[in-house]
């Protein structure tokens, strides 16, 4: 540990600057994580606190009273002190950072909520030519197997595809244009989710996985930018930028598989009881319409 000891004296002497100083000890600190306590965090909470370490260690220097023990003995009790409160300060961010998104989530369906186009109940319900009660005429031109499926349940099948968008609203709507009770909406909606719950685990835990993997690459270049490339911080943070710089990559590819999640047919025939096959060709119809 004398080469703290040495490290101060030539700071005191000036022989180094302050800044050369705190990358020597920031060197240090991280060659002997384990004398210093931090050999028990993990990559990414190592990595921040050297980050917070770094923009503390200068005032280290200024409040060192050389009289009351050596600097190594004095950094040692620093470090120890800088650690408990950065773990405050850290598990406190980590839990507010949690608390905000869930309040952007919800701020966020009901911004989408309000934004959705005022509909004049009455006036829709007079659009009964959209809907029409006599199927008669509409059956004749469908191929034999959709005959006996309405325009109402077709517009449901089109809904359950995107229910991971509906809102509140969406749901009025729903039970006004289709005849079905929002009770019963519901109901499917949540099988829906329950049917879907894997894919959209998968979805959350490779986003979690890609924003980690690029706050650990950003931490590295940040490293890289502030200590001289002969330390074993700088060498270390090179290594990592490349490896989390790979991981980031084939994160970003696998997230790109999840771009869009939607039930399946098949997920969508067991919610309303209607053959996947039937299903597939109400879609195909209803994607030909809209190129048209």
């Amino acid at each position: 540990m004398h080469e703290l000891n040495t490290i101060y004296t030539l700071y005191k002497e000036e022989k180094i600057s302050s800044k050369e100083a705190v990358k020597k000890i920031m060197e240090e600190v991280f060659r002997k994580k384990c004398f210093f306590g931090l050999n028990k965090l993990d990559e990414d909470n190592l990595s921040e606190f050297i980050l917070y370490l770094y923009s503390q260690a200068e005032h280290f220097l200024e409040l060192y009273d050389e009289s009351k023990s050596s600097f190594t003995t004095y950094l040692y009790g620093a470090i120890k002190s800088t650690l408990q409160s950065w773990y405050r300060i850290h598990y406190r961010t980590k839990a507010l950072d949690k608390a905000l998104d869930k309040y952007a989530f919800e701020e966020h369906v009901l911004e989408a909520a309000e934004q959705q186009e005022d509909y004049n109940i009455e006036e829709n319900l007079k659009e009964e030519k959209d809907f029409p009660k006599d199927y008669s005429e509409y059956a004749e031109k469908l191929p034999k197997c959709q005959r006996n499926i309405p325009p109402q349940t077709k517009l449901m099948l089109l809904a359950l595809k995107s229910v991971i968008f509906l809102t509140d609203t969406h749901i009025t709507k729903l039970s006004l244009y289709t005849g079905f009770s929002r009770k019963e909406i519901e109901k499917k909606l949540k099988h829906l989710h329950y049917l879907m719950r894997k894919r959209i685990s998968e979805k959350k835990l490779y986003i979690e996985r890609h924003n980690a993997e690029y706050i650990r690459m950003k931490k590295a270049d940040y490293i890289i930018r502030n200590f001289p490339e002969g330390c074993v911080l700088y060498r270390s943070a090179v290594s990592a930028s490349k490896f989390h710089s790979k991981r980031w990559k084939i994160q970003t590819e696998h997230l790109r598989k999840f771009k869009k999640i939607c039930p399946s047919n098949s997920q969508i025939a067991k919610v309303m009881n209607i053959p996947p096959a039937q299903i597939t060709r109400i879609l195909n119809d209803a994607k030909k319409l809209q190129q048209k």
